[in-house]
């Protein structure tokens, strides 16, 4: 278990989940805002993320920091969490737009091989279904995954600004900011929606907690109050 901490000397410590034991710590550029990620290497395990100023990958045994990649332009929250397949990777943050890394043993492997400016979200994660790319930023985007070039966008008003998505095979479940909650097929080459439904009345109430799915019930906060909706 990894936590982020703002101890001098201890941004990343490291427990273990059986007993709540310290394994490790160490001290970073500070502290980011998002999730990190996992991979296993030829040589072990890989914890991937971010600190206040790079990503970093760092030995998931030892903590030490194996290898840093510092973004063309600074001042990026780090908020989006990282997304890992295979070995490719894939970046997302304001200042510095969407990007794709191949992933070598010592981590990516020089400039991006893909890069796409138009998704730039400071604190939405993007989401991969299959060879697509789907996030929100001034719009929704769905990307080929491998070059990032566009395969359709939807520039609806409920995607202007932020939102959650939760996916599988070629279909999304989107929680947007003004709290509809809508279903889209990704697989085609143009924007299909399924379907849609309104959490509430208040236009005053904007949705930033991700949804939460456990089975076929999907748990959303909505303003003061907790939602328990039933997807069959």
């Amino acid at each position: 278990m990894l936590l982020q901490t703002t101890a001098p000397g201890a941004n990343l410590i490291c427990l273990s989940a059986s007993d709540g034991q310290e394994l490790w710590r160490c001290g970073t550029e500070g502290i980011a805002y998002s999730s990190f990620v996992f991979r296993q290497t030829p040589s072990g395990g890989e914890l991937i993320g971010y600190d206040a100023k790079s990503l970093g990958g760092w030995d998931a045994a030892t903590g030490k920091r194996l290898w840093t990649l510092r973004p063309r332009h600074t001042g990026d929250f780090h908020v989006p969490t990282p997304l890992i397949q295979g070995q490719q990777l894939w970046l997302s943050t304001e200042n510095n737009g969407t990007r794709r890394y191949e992933l070598a043993a010592t981590g990516p492997a020089g400039e991006p091989a893909a890069a796409y400016a138009e998704l730039a979200p400071d604190t939405h994660s993007p989401v991969l279904l299959g060879e697509r790319l789907l996030g929100i930023w001034n719009g929704l985007h769905c990307l080929e995954a491998t070059t990032l070039q566009p395969v359709w966008t939807n520039d609806a008003d409920e995607y202007g600004g932020y939102g959650s998505i939760i996916g599988a095979g070629t279909r999304a479940l989107i929680l947007t900011q003004s709290g509809d909650l809508i279903l889209i097929d990704t697989a085609g080459t143009e924007y299909r929606e399924l379907g849609r439904c309104r959490l509430g009345t208040d236009d005053s109430i904007e949705t930033h907690a991700h949804p939460a799915l456990v089975g076929r019930r999907l748990f959303v906060r909505y303003g003061r109050e907790l939602l328990c909706l039933d997807l069959e």
